[in-house]
């Protein structure tokens, strides 16, 4: 047999996991979610179109302080008028009828509620499914929002953050206080994106070890070591049913997985019948308002997810090294790995 024209051997089944797309959500922060309506719809008639299952439009109560987001645009508060308007731009229309209309998401962080959420409008407003940042310092807060949210017909799911600060033991504690809630989703979120491929069916399998409803998983991985796309499929293999990206992978720090590499993957691997070519019109939004130097993981990008810091304690480095010094403030952090010397550096500025 002449190998340069045998069939291509399918030797996996990648790309079976829903896939969620972040783009708005995630890449908002590389923008102040400084997106317009037209934007916001553009960019998600894109990825329905080339095979995503939804897609996060934005935070609904606003964002946290301590995610350095001031005065944001929409997408860091929809307000129900808002959706309406990107659902009614999405979906009626003759062109757009064969979308799938439960695919809008957006994200909950429970810290940043002050007062009660209309969740009725919402829905009314066609939004589908809320998803709910977990932390214990919030969860009665939590408790509340997501009850409320499910009573009004919601998909749920709550997303435990910074997956690779916590032990095994608090894990397994934290998934059995989430299943006793009972959400459709659980999502695990490499945060610090300090996750290596064994570290994700490792962190899956102690999930399911205190999953007792059995409840659906995903996994959001960040790219700052680019191991975004090897991480997701290995997150798929250890049994997830939902995976994030966004185009270009534009996101928080060094941003996601790309959703072209996820849907290019899944459109060989299970002989889909995906149409890619929509992806050209979010990717040409995502590039004309950001350029092409946005996507490249930096060195301190790199260093933050191989100490495994949180985006806070990656902007501290940055600060600490903006006179040019990155390199510099890099060594120092990675060969600093213990535990008061690390402190010190971010605390003080330490590092000459």
């Amino acid at each position: 047999m002449d190998l340069r024209y045998a069939l291509f051997p399918i030797t996996s089944n990648i790309g079976t996991a829903k896939l969620l797309d972040v783009t708005l959500r995630d890449g908002g922060f590389q923008t102040n979610f400084n997106w317009t309506i037209d934007e916001i719809s553009t960019i998600t008639q894109s990825v329905l179109s080339a095979g995503a299952d939804l897609v996060e439009l934005g935070y609904i109560g606003g964002v946290p302080g301590d995610h350095n987001v001031n005065k944001g645009g929409i997408g860091a508060n929809l307000t129900p008028s808002m959706i309406s308007k990107i659902y009614d731009n999405i979906f009626c229309s003759d062109v757009q009828n064969n979308l799938p209309k439960n695919s809008l998401v957006a994200m909950i962080h429970p810290s940043s509620i002050t007062h009660s959420l209309p969740f009725d409008k919402y829905k009314d407003a066609g939004l589908s499914m809320l998803r709910f940042v977990y932390h214990q310092t919030w969860h009665e807060k939590l408790v509340l929002l997501h009850n409320e949210a499910k009573s009004k017909g919601f998909v749920t799911s709550i997303n435990l953050a910074l997956i690779s600060r916590y032990q095994p033991k608090e894990i397994q504690k934290i998934i059995t206080d989430i299943c006793i809630l009972n959400p459709d989703i659980i999502y695990i979120a490499d945060t610090c994106s300090a996750l290596l491929p064994h570290d994700v069916s490792n962190k899956i399998h102690l999930v399911n070890s205190s999953n007792f409803n059995n409840l659906p998983l995903g996994f959001h991985a960040h790219d700052f070591l680019s191991l975004a796309l090897a991480n997701s499929i290995e997150a798929e293999a250890a049994g997830t049913s939902y995976i994030d990206s966004s185009i270009l992978g534009i996101g928080r720090g060094a941003g996601n997985l790309r959703t072209e590499f996820w849907l290019s993957l899944k459109t060989s691997r299970t002989c889909s019948k995906n149409n890619l070519e929509p992806l050209k019109i979010a990717t040409s939004i995502v590039l004309n308002k950001f350029g092409e130097s946005l996507f490249l993981p930096d060195f301190l990008s790199i260093v933050s997810a191989s100490a495994n810091l949180t985006p806070p304690q990656e902007e501290i480095i940055r600060e600490i090294s903006s006179n040019g010094d990155e390199f510099k403030v890099g060594n120092k952090i990675l060969n600093s790995m213990d535990k008061h010397k690390l402190t010190d550096i971010l605390t003080k500025g330490l590092y000459i």
